[in-house]
């Protein structure tokens, strides 16, 4: 699957869910973050996580995903780190990206 392809070609929001979003970042992170210099992603955890557990935000994060959604019910490892990453910001839910995220010039 190509990031880059006419289906996607103008800026879209778009969602994935947690288990999608690894897929994509196994096969190819390049693209990932190629993708995600146009587009914005939402990553969503999965519907089998029924106890509101939280996936590892890092990876999605490190690639461009612009919002990377938890459950905020459950304070666990993710929701710390999810918690300390947007305390670097006066706790706004914003952080720009660093630019070899956002711009593919050097």
């Amino acid at each position: 699957h190509s990031f880059i392809d006419e289906e996607h070609k103008e800026m879209k929001t778009i969602s994935f869910s947690e288990s999608k979003t690894k897929k994509l970042l196994g096969s190819n992170q390049e693209d990932w973050v190629t993708y995600n210099m146009t587009n914005f992603s939402r990553i969503y955890p999965d519907g089998t996580r029924v106890n509101s557990s939280n996936y590892d935000p890092s990876p999605s994060w490190s690639t461009g995903s612009q919002l990377v959604a938890l459950n905020y019910q459950t304070h666990d490892t993710p929701m710390q780190l999810n918690s300390g990453k947007f305390l670097d910001n006066g706790g706004c839910g914003y952080i720009l990206k660093p630019t070899f995220l956002r711009s593919r010039e050097k």
